[in-house]
């Protein structure tokens, strides 16, 4: 395929008012438990970093928004998906 390489970049997180167990234990005992209590709450998601060949940033983005849709790399009812390209140097 012909076109330019682009770096399509997907994030995964919970949605607020959804429990997030693993950013609770990472405030509770990695901040807290050292003193940092100034930390109020931490949220753990995932980075996709995806590298996609296509004729432009439109295209790159909507092939990786269809393959987390048709693929469910995310549970719609509990996470949010942001998808966004940057050019690959």
């Amino acid at each position: 395929m012909e076109g330019q390489v682009w770096e399509v970049l997907v994030s995964i997180e919970p949605k607020d008012g959804i429990r997030d167990p693993e950013g609770e234990s990472i405030a509770r005992y990695l901040f807290h438990a050292s003193g940092r209590g100034h930390v109020r709450r931490v949220r753990v998601g995932k980075l996709l970093r995806v590298e996609v060949v296509a004729r432009s940033r439109e295209e790159a983005v909507e092939v990786v928004r269809r393959a987390c849709d048709e693929l469910r790399l995310y549970n719609p009812a509990a996470h949010t998906c942001r998808i966004w390209s940057e050019v690959r140097a």
